[in-house]
């Protein structure tokens, strides 16, 4: 299995009687920023591709939803603008996270 399969940071909550599956949801509990962060100006042509930021910040696109997550971003329609700063989360925290988290 890929470590970097985000369906390893699932956490199950009780909604409405229901179980269903959430995301982590306080992204400040989740590095240990061992490093400091970097941060980003939103361009016109990242306007919905936060998949294109993390590609060009990381190397990847597998690190989007960690981005955005870091950022209390969780509508890219709506709450991804132009000359928005984004705080970028190092790749050796988020490498951390990854290898503290992932399923044994």
């Amino acid at each position: 299995m890929d470590k970097y399969n985000r369906t390893n940071f699932y956490k199950t909550e009780n909604v409405d009687a229901i179980q269903e599956k959430d995301l982590i949801t306080n992204i400040t509990d989740v590095f240990d920023n061992q490093t400091d962060y970097v941060f980003y100006k939103v361009k016109e042509f990242d306007l919905l591709r936060p998949d294109l930021i993390a590609l060009r910040l990381y190397g990847s696109i597998t690190y989007w939803w960690i981005l955005m997550k870091a950022n209390n971003i969780e509508d890219i329609w709506n709450d991804l603008y132009t000359g928005q700063v984004l705080v970028v989360p190092p790749i050796s925290d988020i490498e951390r996270f990854y290898d503290r988290n992932k399923k044994k």
